[in-house]
């Protein structure tokens, strides 16, 4: 189990016992794309699931960020999805 006590966070508590969650029960797709409704929804940083995945799973930050720019370009194309997957690291 992650121990997120004393981890430096800009998010809700609940949305990191969340996060967590959706990684000790680990489903490939289901858990991306609960991190990226996170993300999207600008209830998590992309750097506090990165620490969650490799805390619970240790899943590197660049799996995490590959998986995130993902699922940003299987949604739908708009303007705000091309900044979304920019701001992840990838290209549109």
């Amino acid at each position: 189990m992650c121990n997120t006590e004393g981890m430096e966070t800009t998010s809700n508590p609940n949305t990191i016992k969340t996060i967590t969650a959706a990684f000790e029960n680990f489903d490939k797709w289901e858990t991306y794309g609960t991190c990226f409704k996170a993300i999207k929804n600008g209830t998590i940083t992309l750097a506090e699931i990165q620490d969650i995945a490799y805390e619970v799973c240790e899943i590197n930050d660049d799996i995490i960020q590959m998986r995130m720019v993902d699922m940003a370009k299987y949604a739908p194309r708009t303007p705000a999805n091309d900044r979304l997957i920019v701001a992840l690291g990838g290209q549109v």
